[in-house]
């Protein structure tokens, strides 16, 4: 080793003050933040906006575990969290978070999948956790997140799939209404196949 930093350097500590990691979920009724603890920090301050990099405020301090939970919320809100070791006068670590689903969005689903499939939105990403052996076929069963289209209109995504298995298959779809086997148009995209189906 040619060089090495001093043990009190002001580098060195807001480093090891800085979070490792911030996860966010949310539902309808709370926010769920947790984290991996910083080497030097002993307690947290949360701070809540509804505008991101503006208009903060403390909703929590002295928070000793590496997990809180909000349920001062108003469902379908998107909120911004951040979390900084007691002391800090920025937090380094931020994250942005629906409590549900955003406004005019639904979720729904189909068939007889279990455990039920789950939506929440962080950083304006659906992150969708669903189940089912027949997705896009003859048969509904799957997870379907949702907005009412009515007349013409444009449909456009970004995937970014983690494809628990082989066989896991992510899709865009139309269709008349919630009801199961009704008529629809889907895209499905999978790692063993791909295509139109109607």
């Amino acid at each position: 080793m040619l060089y090495s930093r001093s043990a009190n350097d002001s580098a060195l500590a807001f480093a090891r003050a800085t979070l490792a990691s911030l996860r966010a979920t949310g539902s309808a009724t709370e926010v769920r933040l947790e984290w991996v603890p910083s080497y030097l920090a002993k307690t947290y301050t949360i701070s809540r906006s509804n505008v991101e990099n503006d208009g903060y405020r403390t909703v929590a301090a002295d928070v000793a575990a590496p997990i809180f939970i909000d349920r001062r919320l108003i469902a379908n809100q998107s909120y911004f969290y951040r979390v900084a070791p007691a002391g800090m006068e920025h937090a380094p670590r931020q994250i942005g978070i629906t409590a549900g689903l955003p406004r005019n969005w639904s979720e729904h689903s189909y068939g007889d999948a279990f455990p039920p499939g789950s939506t929440d939105v962080a950083s304006d990403v659906f992150r969708v956790q669903a189940y089912g052996t027949h997705p896009f076929g003859h048969s509904d069963e799957l997870h379907f997140v949702h907005s009412t289209l009515t007349g013409d209109g444009i449909l456009t995504a970004c995937f970014n799939p983690l494809l628990a298995s082989q066989v896991a298959t992510v899709g865009l779809m139309l269709r008349e209404e919630k009801k199961v086997d009704n008529p629809m148009v889907a895209l499905s995209v999978s790692a063993s196949s791909g295509g139109e189906r109607r």
